[in-house]
This record gives structure tokens, sequence and C-alpha cells, in this order.
């Protein structure tokens, strides 16, 4: 007699795995983190990490909404109180990871931040944690 497999507890244990292999992480391994914006049928991870020497910041385009005639999606490094953006980054609408932007990192707070401008409005926005030195 062959063995018998719960296709349900295989089937969810293949999901977890899956999503696991899938999810989104940090551009580096330490520092900051992700954090989620869910608005107008846009789902944007957006994170940030450090090595000590540069802050790091990428951003997952997770759901899409409506693209408009036009649609871009701009990242930037910040420093927490400066005001002053690093390395603006501009790119296409695409789902999926958008590689990282650096800058080089002093003594305080950063974070990456990001919007998704459709027909030159914002549809989404959001900055991800703290990387602090």
């Amino acid at each position: 007699m062959g063995k018998r497999v719960n296709t349900a507890i295989a089937l969810t244990s293949l999901i977890t795995t899956a999503g696991l292999i899938g999810s989104p992480s940090s551009a580096m391994a330490s520092g900051g983190g992700c954090i989620d914006y869910s608005k107008n049928g846009w789902n944007v991870g957006v994170c940030s990490s450090d090595n000590g020497s540069r802050v790091y910041g990428d951003i997952y385009v997770n759901a899409r909404g409506s693209l408009g005639s036009s649609c871009y999606i701009t990242f930037y490094i910040n420093k927490s109180g400066s005001g002053l953006a690093s390395n603006v980054r501009h790119d296409g609408c695409y789902s999926g990871h958008h590689s990282a932007t650096s800058a080089p990192m002093s003594s305080g707070c950063y974070y990456n931040s990001f919007e998704v401008v459709v027909n030159e409005t914002i549809k989404d926005s959001g900055t991800s944690p703290l990387s602090c030195k």
C-alpha cells in the first residue's frame, strides 16, 4: 500500500514556504526594515537598511492600481530632521522589486520615502522604518 499524504497539510506547507521565499526584505542585512502602504489599489513595501557607513533604500510594488496615461515612482533617502533628499530615483510603475538607492551615513537617523504618481497625482506614498547610527 502507498504512503498517504495529507494534501491540505502539504499544500499549506508549500504555500508557507513559497511565501517566505517571495517575501520582501530590506536591501541589506542590518537595521531599518520594511513597511507596506496600501492606497488607491496600490500596495508598496518601502524599506531601509544600513551597514554603518551607507544607508540603503528600496521598494517592492506588490499590487498596482490604475496606471493612467502617465505613471512613475519616486523614492529617495532622507535624513530625519534635515529635509534634504539624497539620491532621488525615478522609476517606472512595474510590479516587483525596485533596486536600492543609497547614501553616505553619518550620525543620525535615515529613512526611505516613496511616491507613486499617476497623471501627476500622488496615489500612494510612505516612509520606511528608521536606520540610525
